[in-house]
């Protein structure tokens, strides 16, 4: 575990912002494999195999639970938006599962679940 986040930490401090945040998407090990691959100053998306700057249909959650999807602008990776709702609910909660199942209206085991399919951690 302690090699895994140090991996992580080195390449979050090697690695443009949008490489970052198209690595967390695609897979939990694509920043690992970033440092030990790559040499260079910068990690950019495309040295990823990630597609840059890559066009998303614009989502919308409003409060009470009604979601807009502009699909004229392109389609989404119902996942990645799963992914990130996840993510944005347990931060919201303080990794408090319990709090962050509540805020997604889902059940404990739900989470968890759902947490080990997208490999979400807390923060060391």
């Amino acid at each position: 575990m302690y090699l895994e986040r140090h991996a992580y930490a080195t390449a979050v401090a090697r690695s443009g912002e949008e490489a970052i945040r198209m690595a967390e998407e695609a897979s939990p090990h694509v920043m690992e494999r970033a440092v030990l691959l790559y040499a260079g100053p910068t990690v950019q998306a495309e040295l990823l195999g990630l597609p840059a700057g890559k066009a998303r249909a614009p989502l919308v959650v409003k409060a009470g639970g009604d979601v807009q999807v502009d699909f004229a602008s392109g389609g989404i990776v119902l996942d990645e938006v799963e992914r990130q709702l996840i993510a944005e609910a347990l931060q919201a909660a303080g990794w408090n599962r319990a709090r962050a199942a509540q805020l997604l209206g889902i059940s404990k085991e739900t989470l968890r679940y759902r947490m080990e399919r997208y490999q979400l951690r807390p923060p060391a």
